[in-house]
This record gives structure tokens, sequence and C-alpha cells, in this order.
């Protein structure tokens, strides 16, 4: 698994697109797929300066 940090917008937009296409596919917990998922959850939403 790759993680990279949330840098910009864009960078938010496609981790949230990422969380999107992981949730539709209702990967078994234990699976890469699940884990990347438990993953990108945890990450917070930005905060605007």
């Amino acid at each position: 698994m790759q993680v990279r940090p949330i840098r910009t917008q864009e960078d938010y937009k496609a981790m949230l697109a990422a969380v999107s296409a992981l949730i539709d596919l209702d990967p078994e917990p234990d699976s890469p797929e699940g884990e990347r998922l438990e993953v990108l959850v945890g990450v917070p939403e930005p905060v605007a300066h």
C-alpha cells in the first residue's frame, strides 16, 4: 500500500475518490483493499486557514 501525504485540495479530492471506489467494492476487512480503506477513512478532514 502506498500512502502519500495530502498537501493540496486536489490530493484530498483524489483521496475521497479512492475511498468512494473502495466503498463500492465492499472489500473484506483483511484484504489489501479493506486495509487501505481502513487507513484512508482515518485521514482527518482538512481545516481551512
